[in-house]
């Protein structure tokens, strides 16, 4: 449903979609202030149900004898295709990647205080600016993770070693 009205309670969206078979819930975003404080809303159904015959019902029913709801029919999420180029699946992009989400993580880390309580403000404002390895010093435990594995990552192991006659 494209334009839902702010005054249209959740409850109001509720009953009306449930009248149909095979319901199952409804879904509402925010408000957007550039759209009239408007809402968007998305109902589910089984699949096993005639989404188009529903539309069809929703779009004649009205809200509050005044207010049309827009139904559309998106596609099933399921069946949408959606292209990623193939030097993302490289293992050294993939490494890249996941060492600066450790390094945003460390840094929000220090930024909120999570992970090292016992530090003053200024020393966590320092240590930001200064260029600390912020993920080295971490006591994130998930950090920690990530570390060993990068670390094996990047040393090769004794089997590759060997195969390649090292």
């Amino acid at each position: 449903m494209r334009n839902v009205p702010p005054t249209v309670k959740i409850a109001d969206l509720e009953a009306i979609c449930s009248r149909s078979p095979g319901f199952l819930r409804v879904a509402v975003s925010e408000p957007h202030a550039d759209r009239n404080f408007s809402r968007r809303a998305w109902a589910t159904y089984k699949r096993d149900v005639n989404i188009k015959e529903i539309c069809w019902t929703l779009n004649q029913t009205k809200l509050n004898d005044s207010t049309d709801l827009s139904v559309i029919l998106n596609r099933d999420l399921t069946r949408r295709i959606r292209g990623i180029s193939g030097v993302s699946c490289h293992q050294q992009v993939a490494q890249n990647d996941i060492k600066q989400a450790a390094k945003l993580v460390a840094l929000m880390d220090k930024k909120v205080g999570l992970f090292c309580e016992d530090e003053p403000k200024e020393e966590r404002d320092k240590d930001i600016f200064t260029g600390v390895d912020l993920v080295a010093t971490s006591k994130n435990p998930l950090l920690r993770q990530v570390r060993s594995v990068l670390r094996e990552c990047d040393e090769p192991s004794a089997e590759e070693e060997e195969m390649l006659g090292r």
